[in-house]
């Protein structure tokens, strides 16, 4: 069984090895800088980002979406009955991740995340300006 040091390491230079790929194909590693268009749901308007894929092409992500709620712990869940970005504060904003459910981390035994993280991530191909789907 492989100890804490070479599973560190083994982590360290995938990492470095990922990064060191991407930039040599070209792929974004910054944050993404652009809006996507607001899109309408059933539970009310959401605004996005332009992303970038491994091969240059744009996409639309739209990140964090609660789509279920718990009323009491270990209860079961309920889809997500809310509105979504209604009055003032306009559509809302899904540029950011929800957060992770609570676990365990592997290699120190720390835990982390919270107990409310039932958040959906939406990735949609960019539609060509001017294309019709027929």
């Amino acid at each position: 069984m492989p100890n804490k040091k070479s599973v560190v390491l083994a982590v360290v230079v995938a990492y470095f090895a990922y990064r060191f790929y991407a930039r040599r194909n070209g792929a974004a590693i910054e944050p993404p800088t652009q809006y996507a268009p607001v899109v309408q749901t059933a539970n009310g308007p959401v605004r996005g980002l332009v992303s970038l894929s491994r091969d240059g092409r744009p996409y639309h992500e739209y990140r964090g979406l609660p789509y279920g709620v718990v009323a009491e712990r270990f209860g079961d869940s309920e889809p997500y009955a809310g509105k979504w970005g209604e009055g003032e504060d306009g559509p809302r904003n899904a540029t950011e991740f929800g957060s992770e459910c609570l676990q365990m981390g592997m290699l120190i035994g720390n835990i982390g995340g919270e107990e409310d993280c039932l958040f959906l991530n939406v990735y949609a191909p960019k539609p060509a300006v001017g294309k019709v789907r027929a």
